[in-house]
């Protein structure tokens, strides 16, 4: 069973960065896919040894039992924010011609 839900949160996380990557690399002009493309590195990679300090301090505090209770406590937090977000009405990615394009100009 542990197997199993290993395999369908590694497979949602897959389906969910393919379609998260789909989507900046669309709205997002041209010139500015390296600069987008490294925020949302430093926003996702970045908070990473933030959150290992701030775990082993909860466990250490609660004990190591109680801390993974309150980490999955605080996981399913992220799916109660979407749910309440605009994001969930958005059913389709935009195509290029609903996008707004900036004119480039040759550089001089």
């Amino acid at each position: 069973m542990v197997a199993l839900s290993l395999v369908v949160l590694l497979f949602g996380g897959l389906i969910r960065n393919v379609a998260n990557r789909s989507m900046r690399q669309l709205t997002c002009p041209p010139e500015m896919l390296g600069r987008m493309n490294a925020a949302a590195r430093w926003l996702t990679f970045g908070p990473l040894p933030v959150g290992a300090l701030m775990g082993g301090a909860l466990g250490e505090s609660l004990g190591l039992w109680p801390a993974p209770a309150a980490t999955i406590l605080g996981l399913t937090l992220g799916p109660v924010a979407l749910r309440l977000s605009p994001i969930r009405h958005g059913r389709r990615l935009p195509t290029t011609s609903e996008v707004e394009m900036p004119v480039t100009r040759p550089r001089s």
